[in-house]
C-alpha cells in the first residue's frame, strides 16, 4: 500500500501496488488525515508508505 498526499490539490490517493484504490478530496489538513490513516493501517498490521507531493 502507498498513500500519496498532494498539498496542491488537497487530496489523498491510496494505491495497492500500482492500482488506485481510493481517492479522497479534502478541504482541511491533508497530513492530519494521512496520519490517521497510517495509524489505522498500523493497527491493522498493514504496511504502507507515505509520500508527500508538493
Amino acid at each position: 500500500m502507498r498513500i500519496e498526499a498532494n498539498h496542491n490539490f488537497s487530496t489523498i490517493d491510496i494505491y495497492k501496488g500500482e492500482q488506485l484504490v481510493s481517492a479522497i478530496d479534502l478541504e482541511g489538513s491533508v497530513i492530519e488525515v494521512v496520519k490517521e490513516l497510517t495509524d489505522l493501517f498500523a493497527a491493522l498490521d498493514v504496511t504502507c508508505e507515505v509520500v508527500e507531493i508538493d
